[in-house]
């Protein structure tokens, strides 16, 4: 390949000094150089072909969203600094000599070599938090902002110290850390049979646990390479995982020498808390940190007017009951002739599976149905907008702490980090709430959660025979379209609460460890395991024994020192071609512990988890029970009674649902009669103060407002002759299903 060539460019030779401006320069102009014969062979490479190559995968390039002419300017930007930094290390330079003044400084006055963080406005007094997360903290204004490199628990462990993904064992024979795959069949592959389910939690913590991580965190990835399989030696922007060996368990696809692509995370060249102010490879966040609903309203201005009905507070819909439609058709493999479309929601993500479209939809309706009713209370459509948003996020807040965090944490570390409502809240402005790298790694232990199947539930919360294998429905809007008595949306949401999740544990089911956006034409599938292990080592992070470690846990520096894991689980890591337990990656070390008393991961895990949430809450200076967020105390009250299950019997019709936690499947499956509303009554001004106090104050109810939008029909139907597109009937979907299933037997 003539990729290999540009290693010529990366000349050795010894020096034992600080390098000198001159030098730095140089460097800089070398790793331009480099930059210019990449693109350039990439030009070649095209012009071969005849056409721009695309990602073999739409649906994973999707996932990730698209990347801008200026995204892909910055990383190549950071590229450039990367590789400028590389040629010091390669003339023997250490990264201590890289940490000097004059080389950091040099590497400033570079265009290249500028940390691109998010411009920042002025910090005011704002009465509402502002939609990027900017001067939520207004000492540290980019803390948990949009856009902002994440955080470093650990000093990153890159090959080179600077970018080079993690690759090499800790033995003194430094072999090759063992295939992401292979450590995915060995440790991560079901036992076969029927599928394992919780005895104590429903789908909904699944779903939420989707839901919530698109509120959190969006990394990302390079945009400058179309196509990695066709560029396996560019390492600063691929990173595929190549199938190794026969007889894998989905070889029809996963054959020897199968390229299961990777692009890495989109590179920016900044310091961070290890790096004595020197710049590295870091990953941004796309989204803001908080738990601010930036899935249901946006983390930019620009999606937030895109999502907002204009001159009113409330949310758009389509046809008054689901979410709007996304221009992009691209978005999501949609049967437009059948009046099927992609939807717009506050993050990009919302058409991965049908049940997340559910729950961005059911998030959607509610902030309409509160503004309904305080549209008399605020006449002025923005401030009937802020102060629903504003009760919303409390609300998101409180499910999270109160209802879903505990559905799967341990009252040990609930009581620990101080996670429920029921703990003393006051805001502390020195801690960071901005998401940590190895959080967004961790935080993935909820695809052990991932069903088998998706499928349509009845009211009675039982089955309805409507079920699809989940890798059936990935990008696919068809399940939400369903017509009838459920609709599509409200039956994926009685199915969440009529059926137990998958039990936590080391498995994640085939639908998604080997049919992950599987395109049976094309013969492309992924691994979700493989690639959460290989994202961690995109990303340099260390591996699980030093996170246990920093987590005030037992060393692990021989296999005995496991004491989290049972035998059968150590004897899968070497079976899996770990050479040293040292070597375990994030991922896979926390997903195998055993359970902690009363929860249902490790202790790993649950420090991990446990002290971002814990900055999630403690370092929000919006946070519903603060004092800047400006709600009473009866407000506060109002949002610790609300509940998921509340949510859901007024949006999507249930007739019962478990309550006091729609996530806790042993809760008592209560009527909806029996579960209280949300008081909206202390939200209107005539009994609202802006202190957390009580005090009442007298106003004079304001006139209905204009640009009422059309209220949304009872049980959430489209009025005769609404407009509604063609929906499908249960017949409709079964016909296209076994249209499919006799096509692919014809191509077999």
């Amino acid at each position: 390949m003539l990729w290999k060539s540009l290693g010529l460019l990366l000349l050795t030779v010894g020096v034992h000094c600080v390098p000198t401006t001159h030098q730095v320069r140089s460097a800089i102009e070398r790793a331009k150089e480099i930059d210019i014969l990449k693109r350039g062979l990439q030009q070649l490479d095209e012009r071969t072909v005849g056409s721009s190559k695309r990602s073999g995968c739409p649906m994973m390039a999707n996932f990730h969203g698209r990347r801008t002419s200026a995204d892909k300017e910055q990383d190549r930007h950071a590229n450039v600094m990367l590789n400028a930094a590389r040629i010091l290390l390669n003339e023997g330079f250490s990264l201590k000599d890289l940490q000097h003044e004059q080389v950091r400084a040099e590497f400033l006055r570079q265009e290249e070599g500028t940390c691109p963080l998010p411009p920042v406005a002025a910090c005011g007094t704002e009465k509402y938090r502002r939609i990027d997360g900017s001067c939520n903290n207004l000492q540290q204004p980019r803390w948990g902002m949009a856009g902002v490199p994440q955080r470093r628990v650990l000093e990153p462990a890159y090959e080179d110290g600077i970018g080079e993904a993690r690759s090499t064992s800790v033995t003194p024979n430094g072999g090759a850390l063992p295939n992401p795959r292979r450590i995915s069949n060995e440790v991560h592959r079901g036992r076969g049979g029927r599928e394992v389910r919780s005895p104590t939690i429903t789908l909904h913590t699944f779903q939420m646990g989707q839901f919530l991580d698109h509120d959190l965190i969006a990394t990302p990835v390079q945009g400058n390479i179309a196509d990695c399989c066709s560029a396996q030696n560019d390492a600063q922007n691929c990173l595929n995982i190549l199938i190794q060996g026969r007889n894998d368990p989905f070889e029809p696809i996963f054959t020897e020498g199968y390229c299961m692509e990777f692009a890495r995370s989109a590179p920016v060249f900044c310091p961070d808390a290890f790096s004595n102010g020197q710049s590295r490879r870091q990953q941004t966040n796309e989204i803001t940190s908080f738990i601010d609903a930036s899935n249901v309203y946006g983390s930019s201005e620009s999606e937030l007017q895109e999502l907002r009905q204009a001159g009113t507070g409330f949310l758009r819909t389509q046809d008054g009951f689901r979410l709007p439609d996304k221009n992009d058709n691209t978005a999501c493999e949609a049967n437009t002739a059948g009046g099927e479309a992609c939807s717009l929601a506050g993050d990009h993500r919302v058409n991965t599976v049908p049940s997340l479209t559910a729950y961005h939809n059911v998030f959607v309706l509610e902030h309409n149905r509160i503004a309904g009713l305080l549209q008399t209370s605020y006449p002025d459509p923005d401030t009937l907008f802020q102060e629903t948003r504003k009760i919303l996020i409390g609300i998101m807040q409180k499910i999270v702490y109160d209802e879903f965090l505990p559905s799967f944490l341990s009252p040990t570390a609930l009581a620990k980090y101080k996670l429920l409502s029921t703990s003393p809240y006051e805001y502390d402005p020195t801690i960071d709430p901005t998401i940590s790298n190895s959080f967004g790694i961790a935080f993935r232990m909820g695809h052990t959660w991932i069903p088998r199947d998706m499928s349509l539930f009845g009211r009675n919360l039982g089955p309805i025979n409507m079920r699809f294998e989940t890798d059936e429905t990935y990008n696919k809007p068809f399940l939400t379209y369903i017509s009838g008595d459920p609709n599509g949306m409200e039956g994926l949401a009685y199915w969440l609460s009529g059926q137990n999740s998958p039990e936590t544990d080391r498995i994640v089911e085939e639908q998604a460890r080997s049919r992950l956006f599987i395109d049976r034409s094309n013969n492309i599938a992924f691994d979700l395991v493989a690639l959460n292990i290989q994202r961690g080592r995109d990303h340099g992070l260390q591996p699980y024994a030093a996170f246990r470690s920093n987590c005030g846990l037992s060393e692990v520096t021989d296999w005995a020192d496991l004491v989290d894991h049972d035998a059968d689980t150590i004897a899968r890591f070497q079976s899996a071609g770990y050479q040293s337990p040292q070597d375990i990656d994030l991922f896979t070390g926390v997903l195998t512990e055993v359970p902690v008393t009363a929860g249902t991961g490790g202790p790993t895990l649950e420090c991990i988890l446990g002290e971002q949430f814990m900055r999630l809450k403690f370092g929000d200076r919006f946070w519903y029970q603060g004092s800047d967020v400006g709600l009473s105390g009866d407000q506060q009250s109002a949002i610790r009674n609300h509940t998921l299950s509340r949510i859901m019997c007024d949006n999507f019709n249930f007739n019962q649902v478990q309550y006091p936690s729609a996530f806790m499947a042993t809760d008592t499956r209560t009527s909806c009669r029996n579960i209280p509303q949300l008081n909206i009554d202390v939200f209107k001004p005539a009994t609202t103060t802006t202190t957390t106090t009580t005090t009442t104050t007298t106003t004079t109810t304001a006139p209905p407002a204009t640009n009422r939008p059309t209220q949304r029909p009872p049980n959430n139907r489209p009025p005769p002759g609404g407009g509604r597109r063609p929906g499908r009937t249960f017949d409709d979907a079964l016909a296209q299903l076994l249209r499919e299933l006799e096509e692919m037997n014809e191509q077999d």
